[in-house]
């Protein structure tokens, strides 16, 4: 039998937990034209739903545009990125109006790309200058506003905080919302996993893109999300009722790519007898084993600081890392443990929102290991 569940990766079809009334807010906002920022941590699920999105607004004969933007660290790249998701869409047809507008307009070079008895335009980046590549960045947002006109869009940007980590004292976030702020009728989502960075981004108000957008935060899994796995889990000969399903689900904070991943090893191990909590755990430290060489390789290349402040906020879960006692049990001061965090944040091991008693390992499974590791 296929295991009904899948991890690691952007899911869809039956191992996609849908959420249409996210959808359909998502696609009255789309309508009116509204850009909108979308933002939740890792592993929530949220390129997932913007695929599930994706196919919605297909369905509803609106085309869109799914820039990912997490790889890139240059100008160039961001107009490859967003070249590239042009050219995938096949928005570009060989009509004459869309090739004279790119003649007078665009920079880049087209080129037609024949697929059996399709042609289409490519865009095609050749090696031009660093101020022409910036040119044809605003020329490429203009030319998104103009094939709207035709064609209804939508435009996703995911991980779009990574545009601020270009050293170019702000010109593309600027040159961006100069443009954008342009389309009034054309929907832009800003989608992003690094909440403190992309809020920074939209709710500072020295920035080029403060109060641009309506923001909404990725909804937490529900009930109706454990009743999914129960089901599927039940479809699959695994007996399991709702209290332990619950368990399962706390166990990491209710993050769907965690909870699909313990469920899926609870199909492949075919459990004798119902799924209790001691089977759970049972899992959860087969996959801390098999991941430690990765978990011990990490932390061993942390600075003892580092370490220290983990084991800290590991073993002391609930409870502030800067209060004396801590500190003085841990032979830490309060602006170490400040700077590490900041660190740790930034190396993906702490949610970015992290602060006080609230901070949230970004992988449930490294924080369990860390306590079935050590001791204080």
């Amino acid at each position: 039998m296929k295991n009904p569940f899948r991890y690691g990766v952007p899911v869809s079809g039956d191992f996609y937990f849908s959420r249409p009334t996210l959808v359909k807010q998502m696609l009255d906002y789309s309508r009116s034209g509204q850009k909108i920022l979308l933002y939740g941590p890792r592993r929530f699920g949220k390129t997932s739903f913007l695929k599930e999105y994706s196919e919605v607004l297909i369905k509803k004969k609106i085309v869109p545009v799914y820039i990912d933007l997490y790889p890139i660290t240059s100008h160039r790249d961001f107009l490859t990125e967003i070249s590239t998701s042009i050219r995938d869409c096949r928005i570009l047809s060989t009509g004459r109006k869309i090739k004279d507008l790119i003649n007078n307009l665009f920079r880049l070079r087209p080129r037609l790309i024949i697929d059996g008895d399709t042609t289409a335009l490519d865009m095609f980046v050749p090696s031009i200058t660093d101020e022409d590549v910036k040119s044809s960045i605003e020329d490429t947002i203009r030319l998104l506003g103009k094939i709207h006109k035709d064609r209804p869009l939508v435009i996703i940007f995911d991980e779009f905080q990574k545009i601020s980590e270009i050293d170019d004292d702000g010109w593309l976030e600027a040159s961006l919302r100069s443009e954008i702020q342009k389309q009034e009728d054309l929907s832009y989502f800003f989608c992003g996993s690094r909440r403190g960075l992309i809020l920074d981004m939209f709710q500072n108000s020295s920035r080029p893109f403060y109060q641009m957008c309506t923001p909404i935060e990725l909804p937490r899994m529900d009930s109706d999300f454990a009743g999914w796995i129960m089901k599927k889990l039940k479809s699959s000969g695994i007996a399991i009722d709702r209290e332990t399903t619950t368990v399962l689900l706390d166990k990491v904070d209710w993050n769907p790519n965690y909870a699909q991943m313990i469920a899926f090893h609870l199909v492949a191990d075919s459990p004798e007898g119902p799924v209790n909590a001691e089977k759970i755990n049972a899992v959860l430290d087969n996959l801390c084993q098999l991941n430690s060489y990765t978990y011990t390789s990490f932390f061993d290349s942390l600075s003892v600081t580092a370490q220290k402040t983990l084991r800290l906020i590991a073993l002391n879960k609930g409870q502030s890392p800067f209060s004396k006692k801590l500190l003085f049990k841990s032979d830490l001061t309060s602006s170490s443990v400040q700077a590490a965090i900041k660190g740790l944040v930034n190396k993906h091991v702490l949610d970015d929102t992290s602060s006080g008693k609230n901070i949230v390992f970004d992988d449930p499974l490294f924080l369990r290991w860390i306590e079935k590791r050590f001791t204080f």
